[in-house]
């Protein structure tokens, strides 16, 4: 849950320390379904570029909003973009989960 937050950026899952080497598999692109929700403003939650652009969800009070696709990935980390559309949101919430199939 994120309390208060204004404009965009990235939400780190998990960081990695770029002065080592690692096999680790969060270091690949993993599938997953993200769920979006908020309880002020409207919010977009990003995952990594497909052929047909940024798949994103676009949260708004009362309705909660879901998109698959796959989380970006670097030798930083692995997250998801999240932009405030409005000037504030309140209250983001977001559950992410793997895409099987």
């Amino acid at each position: 849950r994120i309390p208060r937050i204004q404009g965009a950026g990235p939400v780190y899952l998990a960081r990695f320390d770029p002065t080592r080497l690692t096999q680790d598999r969060r270091r690949h692109p993993v599938r997953v379904r993200l769920q979006l929700s908020v309880a002020s403003g409207r919010t977009r939650a990003y995952l990594a570029r497909r052929a047909d652009g940024f798949p994103y969800a676009e949260a708004v009070p009362g309705e909660t909003a879901s998109v698959a696709g796959e989380l970006f990935t670097s030798g930083n980390g692995v997250w998801f973009v999240l932009e405030v559309v409005d000037d504030y949101a309140a209250d983001v919430e977001y559950r992410i989960e793997p895409e099987l199939g």
